[in-house]
């Protein structure tokens, strides 16, 4: 091959020769391989080896998503760190799950003051920080100075400034702790068989009914008026009724001491008489002797002794005195009528 030049493309795998030889066998130094170059013209020949890769063609299309497969039962979620919500939080179905349970409650809820929604009724914050309740079906809060608890149902309405103007309420309730507010109960309403009604009440209450029983004890602060005022137990010994008794009336407010007086000539009154005040020109005295017709006199009177003689030097009589107190200011018998509506 001295005269004879061959020319070997790689890029190509093509080798170009100069004579018409048809066969030659190309070793590479590096590796050791030999490759045969095939003539396929006079002057192009093949190489029958494994040349360089050639470039890459473009990717073919994706082919079809197959079928999904069934879905599995649902699971739970443990949540061992705490839950920050960036939206909403709702339940797939409406009235079906709870939040926390009898033996699993939550400790503490805070909420700002935004509306808190029991069904239809709506429980928020007023600008005073008390509690505003606003009825199902209603636009207008409850009074938030009218607060308590009833046993069963209650159903009225308000006017004005939260007077109650008609009521309808269990036979047990617990009324009114505290209000501001005078409350109106119509003839037409069930109001209580029993109730406890008004710890604090602040205003006028108007009551229309049968009976208004109240179990323990009741103080006012101020005037109780009356018609008539009774004193009532069970009769002692007949089962089945009552004992009856009315209070004595007169136009004072009048206090009474009794007793006997034997071993002295000097009646005691109590010490508390001087300071409510009493006024010893009013206080009066009845002596009655005993055990014969000696006849006694008062011989001096104060707020804090009566002094008593007989005709015999030794008085031994019964004795009933009575006074009137004016811590209260004077009584005043005759009183305009007048209607007070808050």
């Amino acid at each position: 091959m001295a005269n004879n030049r061959v020319t070997i493309t790689p890029d190509t795998n093509k080798v170009e020769l100069t004579d018409q030889r048809r066969q030659i066998l190309v070793t590479d130094n590096r590796t050791g391989v030999t490759i045969n170059v095939t003539q396929t013209t006079p002057e192009i020949v093949v190489v029958a080896g494994r040349g360089p890769a050639g470039i890459s063609g473009e990717a073919g299309p994706t082919g079809s998503v197959g079928p999904s497969g069934s879905t599995g039962p649902a699971g739970t979620v443990d949540i061992n760190s705490g839950v920050t919500a960036g939206g909403n939080i709702l339940p797939d179905t409406a009235n079906t799950y709870d939040i926390g349970s009898s033996d699993l409650p939550f400790r503490d809820l805070y909420l700002s003051s935004s509306t808190l929604f029991l069904g239809d009724t709506k429980l928020s914050t007023d600008e005073q920080g008390g509690l505003k309740v606003v009825a199902s079906g209603s636009d207008a809060p409850l009074p938030s100075a009218l607060s308590g608890s009833f046993t069963g149902s209650f159903s009225g309405s308000f006017e004005g400034d939260g007077i109650i103007t008609s009521a309808s309420h269990a036979e047990t309730a617990s009324f009114a702790i505290s209000a501001s507010h005078e409350i109106i109960k119509e003839i037409s309403s069930s109001f209580a068989d029993t109730a406890s009604l008004a710890q604090n009440l602040e205003g006028g209450f108007t009551y229309s009914g049968d009976v208004f029983t109240v179990e323990g004890n009741v103080f006012v602060q101020g005037t109780l008026d009356a018609a008539t005022k009774n004193f009532k137990i069970d009769h002692p010994t007949m089962p089945g009724y009552y004992l009856v008794h009315s209070s004595l009336e007169g136009p004072e407010r009048g206090i009474y001491h009794r007793g006997r007086l034997k071993v002295s000539d000097t009646i005691h009154l109590p010490d508390y008489w001087k300071d409510l005040p009493v006024d010893d020109i009013d206080i009066t005295v009845q002596l009655t002797p005993i055990g014969n017709a000696c006849q006694h006199w008062v011989k001096e009177v104060t707020k804090e002794k009566i002094v008593v003689d007989c005709d015999c030097g030794k008085p031994d009589c019964f004795y009933i005195i009575h006074a009137q107190r004016y811590d209260q200011g004077k009584f005043e018998i005759l009183e305009p009528k007048q209607t007070k509506r808050l």
